[in-house]
């Protein structure tokens, strides 16, 4: 059967607004991630792909992506994917460090693509991932926030920015995804954020169907070995939070 492995997803703009030179009432926002491969309740983001009776999946054993930046999004709005209400930086790439601005909170850095980022591997144990993320605390505006979106590149992809392999590929798989950032599943309740209050983020994903596909599976996502297509889509993000 021909499976149309077509890559979906939302682009969208990741920006923080910010009122002028008013200071504004934050609290401190720090980023986890958490490796979840296997738990239950988890599993392949919406985006990723058009999925049929005949479809397969695998788990990644490497999935590395161009992470550049993660952010807070009070809402989304469901027809157009764009931020509603209040956005927060909480963490940006090293290669892109970012700006504070005078009320308090953080700003991306306009002048980096993808191309200055290295690439991240998901496929990793938690510890070992958060060891590399280095996660510093972020002020971001007080408030309530519903969603957590990761950015991989800005107005398209500059260079390759993807990179996956399951155990049935001969090897790895890289590719230029125009997929700029994915969202989370919706936090319910939502983070909230209080004036000077130390929140921790953790971001949980599934790798255990991230690889799909099958019998005539091709697509730009994709690695054709022999008849088969061993596609790329992004897990979901199941983010939760913490206050000491």
């Amino acid at each position: 059967h021909l499976i149309s492995a077509l890559l979906g997803g939302s682009i969208f703009l990741l920006g923080c607004s910010k009122d002028d030179d008013e200071k504004k009432d934050t609290g401190t926002v720090k980023l986890a991630l958490a490796n979840a491969t296997g738990t239950a309740g988890l599993g392949l983001d919406t985006h990723a792909g058009a999925m049929t009776a005949t479809i397969q999946t695998w788990s990644a054993t490497s999935a590395q992506v161009k992470l550049m930046n993660v952010y807070l999004v009070a809402d989304v709005d469901a027809q157009t994917q764009a931020n509603v209400g209040s956005s927060a930086l909480i963490w940006a790439a090293a290669a892109c460090p970012p700006t504070k601005s005078e009320d308090g909170t953080y700003q991306v850095n306009s002048s980096c693509t993808d191309a200055d980022v290295a690439y991240f591997e998901l496929a990793r144990p938690t510890s070992d991932v958060n060891a590399e993320l280095n996660s510093q605390g972020l002020g971001v505006p007080v408030g309530d926030y519903r969603y957590v979106r990761m950015g991989f590149c800005v107005n398209g992809p500059k260079a390759p920015n993807t990179k996956f392999m399951a155990e049935p590929m001969s090897e790895a798989f890289e590719f230029s995804s125009n997929v700029c950032g994915v969202t989370s599943a919706k936090v319910d309740p939502p983070i909230s954020v209080g004036k000077d209050e130390a929140v921790t983020v953790s971001v949980a994903y599934d790798l255990s169907e991230a690889v799909y596909g099958g019998e005539g599976a091709s697509a730009t996502n994709c690695k054709v070995e022999g008849n088969i297509g061993y596609c790329w889509g992004f897990p979901t993000l199941t983010p939760s939070f913490s206050k000491p």
